[in-house]
């Protein structure tokens, strides 16, 4: 009787840590039908078939068909979908050509700057929006991420990436200072620089 009881005590010990050493473990993503993604205490692991592979991770994102992994060594690897780990990834997209083209233009008057917004779709009549206007008073340089005061891009640009992209932003000069203009709110620093669809301040 004592073996019994024993036994029945141990398992429900057993059981109890379990799962309360994993009530903080929680899952941020799927990947494929077997792996997942967890997050305890500000690591995060990747899991195979509820076993844990890949344990100890600063940061883990989920890019396409790969797993990019930040480890404890700020070393940079990728997992692809059989759960190897690979140094690089390649990854391949497919885009759609009917797509919605964006065409912005700043136009200069006497006491402003107007921002001025064609879009068309499938071939079809552009449409004409003025966006926003901005007050020219102290501005030295303006333009978009381009360098120019026209910009021309389509839907197809933010296929793969993995952040927002804001080419129609401006970049406006004010004496030693430049500034971010978008959603008509304009933000200074120091400096602007534009390099692969960021924004560097």
């Amino acid at each position: 009787m004592k073996i019994k009881l024993f036994l029945i005590f141990f398992v429900t010990l057993v059981f109890i840590i379990k799962t309360f050493s994993q009530s903080d473990e929680s899952v941020i993503f799927t990947f494929t039908e077997s792996g997942k993604v967890t997050q305890s205490n500000g690591k995060y692991s990747v899991w195979k078939n509820d076993k844990r592979i890949f344990k100890n991770l600063k940061y883990v994102e989920y890019l396409v068909s790969f797993i990019q992994v930040l480890d404890k060594r700020d070393r940079i690897f990728y997992i692809d979908k059989d759960f190897k780990k690979k140094k690089e990834a390649k990854f391949s997209y497919g885009v759609c050509g009917t797509v919605p083209e964006y065409v912005y233009e700043i136009v200069e008057n006497k006491t402003n700057y107007s921002v001025v917004f064609y879009t068309g779709y499938d071939n079809k009549k552009p449409h004409l929006v003025e966006t926003d206007t901005i007050d020219k008073s102290g501005i030295t340089a303006i333009n978009f991420s381009n360098g120019n005061s026209y910009i021309r891009y389509d839907g197809n640009h933010s296929v793969g990436k993995i952040f927002p992209v804001y080419p129609h932003a401006i970049i406006i000069t004010k004496g030693s200072q430049q500034g971010i203009f978008y959603d008509n709110k304009l933000e200074m620093f120091d400096s602007v620089k534009f390099i692969d669809d960021l924004y560097l301040v």
